[in-house]
C-alpha cells in the first residue's frame, strides 16, 4: 500500500487541525478502542479473527495526547505495510498473544525501520509541515508549548517535528 501521510490528510480529512486520527480511522472502516495494557504497550493494530475488522487499541492509560499519537502511528503501520491484509488474526488480543508483538520494538532491524517509518508517518498526519509553518505566521509566536496543545500532541513529539522540518529547537 505505502501511502504518505499527505496523500490520507487530502483524502480523509477537511484541513481543520488538530488533525482526529479516531475520525479518519473510521472512514477507513477501522474500529479504534482503548483498552488496559501493560504500560510499556502503547497500542497495536490487528484484525478480529471473527468479523475480520481492523481494530486499533490504545492503553487507556496514557495520556491523551499520547493515545493520539499511538492511533496514527498505528494508522502508519496499515498504510505503509506491504501486506496488511495478510497479517495475523485474533480477536480478544492479550499481551502473551503473537500479534501484539508485530510491530514491538526488538532488536532486529527490519522491525525498527517499520517503527522509525510509522513514527514518522504519525508526526506528519499530526503535525503536517504547511499547518505548523501557517500557524507560526498566523499567530506570529515562537511558543511551542502553544503550538503543542494547537495541535494536541506531545511537546517531545512537536520538538521532534520541528526538527525533522528544518527548525531550531
Amino acid at each position: 500500500m505505502n501511502i504518505r501521510a499527505s496523500q490520507v490528510l487530502q483524502q480523509y480529512w477537511k484541513n481543520e487541525y488538530p488533525v482526529d486520527p479516531v475520525v479518519i480511522a473510521n472512514k477507513l472502516g477501522i474500529r479504534v478502542y482503548t483498552k488496559e495494557l501493560d504500560n510499556s504497550v502503547s497500542g497495536y493494530i490487528t484484525r478480529n479473527r471473527e468479523t475480520k475488522q481492523i481494530e486499533i487499541y490504545v492503553n487507556a492509560n496514557h495520556p491523551t495526547v499520547r493515545q493520539r499519537f499511538t492511533i496514527a502511528h498505528e494508522l502508519g503501520h496499515f498504510f505503509l505495510a506491504k501486506d496488511f491484509d495478510n497479517i495475523q488474526q485474533d480477536s480478544d488480543i492479550t499481551i502473551d498473544q503473537d500479534i501484539v508483538y508485530m510491530y514491538r520494538r526488538d532488536n532486529n532491524p527490519d522491525f525498527q525501520q517499520e517503527e522509525r517509518e510509522a513514527n514518522q508517518f504519525a508526526a506528519e498526519l499530526l503535525m503536517p509541515a504547511e499547518a505548523i509553518e501557517y500557524a507560526i505566521q498566523e499567530y506570529k509566536y515562537k511558543d511551542i508549548d502553544f503550538l503543542a496543545k494547537l495541535f494536541k500532541v506531545s511537546l517531545e513529539a512537536l520538538v521532534y517535528r520541528l526538527k525533522n522540518i528544518g527548525y531550531n529547537v
